[in-house]
């Protein structure tokens, strides 16, 4: 299944919170890569199943309190991450393990990098947070006001760190590019 439209993950929330059952594999299928994707950043690779496992669990109890809004992701991605935090919170296993190249075009939808291994590398210097913003923008599609609600921080704030850290990105790439080919 190809991920939700905004619309579709609104219906879906709004059928988890009236107790159909049916909709949780429905669920899973459209946003457990992003779930996926953003357990990477907090915990252990073998803590990361079980996390979206335990969430899709109890995404019936969080759904009643969901409320038909224009950012049906924003609320999933704030939802998920205050639960992953809860986890990490509870079992003290955080560990600053490195992504797994396998997933990190895949989920993070980098599809602009030049390989899998320079987008890989890229993902690796980054700070959590950063991580973080790369995943809401280019996988979540997500808007600078968006991502402001979802990581408490101004527009401004995050839209200047984005910038930034693009802006660094590709001054890295090309300093590598450039020693590469001497």
């Amino acid at each position: 299944m190809e991920r939700l439209s905004k619309e579709e993950l609104d219906a879906l929330l709004r059928r988890i919170a009236e107790g159909q059952r049916n909709a949780l594999c429905e669920f899973y299928l459209g946003t457990g890569k992003l779930l996926l994707a953003i357990s990477r950043i907090y915990l252990k690779e073998q803590d990361i199943a079980d996390a979206v496992h335990d969430f899709i669990l109890k995404i019936g109890d969080k759904a009643e309190h969901y409320r038909t809004n224009d950012n049906p992701y924003g609320w999933l991605i704030k939802t998920y991450v205050n639960f992953v935090l809860n986890i990490r919170k509870r079992s003290k296993k955080h560990s600053h393990e490195s992504l797994s190249e396998e997933i990190a075009c895949a989920e993070y939808g980098l599809d602009k990098a030049d390989s899998r291994a320079d987008a890989y590398r890229i993902l690796q210097k980054q700070k959590n947070k950063d991580k973080m913003l790369l995943i809401l923008k280019f996988w979540g599609n997500q808007s600078f006001g968006q991502i402001a609600t979802i990581m408490n921080k101004s527009k401004s704030t995050v839209q200047s760190r984005f910038e930034t850290l693009i802006e660094k990105i590709r001054k890295t790439e090309i300093k590598n590019r450039t020693n590469a080919d001497v």
